[in-house]
């Protein structure tokens, strides 16, 4: 069963006007020693920040 992510930290962000991104690191509640790292795309819309 899978019951989800948990995120470690946000890092290297990075501001562009409107547009962001950012590295997470992140690890499943059913391995919470496998830690992972993604880089993530975000946009400023309507005042808030919602994930590309």
């Amino acid at each position: 069963m899978f019951l989800g992510l948990r995120l470690q930290s946000v890092d290297d962000i990075r501001v562009d006007g409107a547009k962001d991104s950012a590295q997470t690191r992140h690890y499943s509640v059913d391995e919470p020693d496998d830690i992972l790292s993604d880089s993530i795309d975000l946009v400023r819309e309507g005042g808030a920040w919602k994930v590309c």
